[in-house]
């Protein structure tokens, strides 16, 4: 609700540009994993999220982060041993996975430490978490130190959220997902994106 109510998305459906669709897609893709984790049939679930998640990865390419967050709310959903995919081959997967990546890094390295790349300046982590906090909830415009106590409200809305969640992980029957499946919902895939922007 919070998402479609953004000043932030809003504004970009009025413009002929990615960024909804990016965030759509992103969406769908998290909700068929869910689901996935939690239907006997996961075999469409996994399907639809695959094509979910390659059309989000070719319509924007920072939904690259939220997609190594899936790999991780996977885990959690327990995903891998439902398949039947056995610890030794994620194991393998995750080296494959790192050749390149570390490559990649490298190369990005050298461009990072040589200076201002692309004559952006580096944001530090707490603007950027400032920015997604007014993005989410009055608009990125907006001056934090005018408006805090709004935002404040939504933080706690946002912490009942991921309270309740949890308690009702803990409630629900055997083969459910497990409370730290619902805090990475809510709270890994808000972070763990913000945290590679800004690492990146």
């Amino acid at each position: 609700v919070w998402g479609a109510l953004s000043p932030f998305y809003l504004w970009y459906t009025q413009e002929a540009r990615m960024y909804t669709l990016a965030t759509m897609l992103g969406l769908a893709a998290t909700y068929c994993l869910w689901r996935a984790g939690q239907e006997r049939r996961w075999g469409l679930w996994m399907l639809a999220y695959g094509a979910t998640a390659v059309a989000a990865a070719a319509t924007h390419y920072m939904v690259l982060p939220l997609v190594v967050a899936h790999a991780v709310l996977a885990l959690t959903l327990r995903l891998p041993q439902r398949v039947g995919i056995q610890n030794r081959w994620l194991v393998l997967a995750a080296v494959v996975a790192a050749v390149p990546a570390a490559l990649l890094l490298r190369g990005q390295m050298s461009h990072l430490l040589s200076g201002s790349t692309y004559g952006r300046p580096f944001i530090p982590l707490g603007g950027i978490l400032v920015d997604a906090l007014n993005a989410y909830t009055l608009g990125p415009s907006v001056h934090y130190q005018r408006v805090w106590p709004w935002e404040l409200a939504y933080l706690l809305v946002y912490g009942v959220g991921v309270a309740w969640a949890m308690r009702a992980a803990r409630r629900q029957a055997t083969g459910s997902p497990s409370q730290w499946a619902m805090a990475m919902l809510l709270v890994g895939l808000t972070l763990l994106p913000i945290g590679a922007l800004w690492v990146y």
